[in-house]
């Protein structure tokens, strides 16, 4: 059965508030995403309207990029689903770069510790911060 409500994949790229906030191009990074899961070292989970990329950096290390087209409310169930299919795959605990703390402090919400850290300025002097989360 087909999910109405269920985007393609271009269109959570298209959506995402992450990409759109500074005026990236979605279909530059949805190609560069999409040859970095061409590698051995790179796979992709959706859940719901959520895209996580993993990286594998080390047995059981990740680490993750979210790209975000639903609600929070539906954001929490699939980060839920994801975080439960990273420890059935023996991961202990998953970390990402971000600059969007409220999306950290987000996941805290939804029962997962955070531990944040403010990594400070990058480039463009936008606050970036790493989240690790244990799953």
């Amino acid at each position: 059965m087909i999910n109405k409500n269920q985007m393609t994949t271009q269109e959570i790229f298209q959506k995402c508030p992450e990409i759109n906030r500074f005026g990236h191009d979605w279909k530059d990074l949805y190609v560069k995403v999409s040859s970095l899961l061409k590698t051995n070292t790179c796979r992709m989970m959706r859940c719901g309207n959520s895209l996580f990329i993993i990286f594998i950096k080390a047995q059981h290390e990740a680490e993750i990029a979210m790209f975000n087209a639903d609600p929070p409310n539906k954001f929490a169930r699939n980060f839920r689903d994801f975080a439960k299919a990273m420890k059935a795959a023996g991961y202990r605990s998953v970390y990402g770069k971000t600059d969007n703390l409220p999306t950290l402090k987000l996941i805290e919400r939804f029962g997962y510790p955070i531990k944040i850290e403010n990594l400070g300025a990058d480039e463009d002097g936008i606050t970036q911060y790493r989240g690790t989360v244990n799953v």
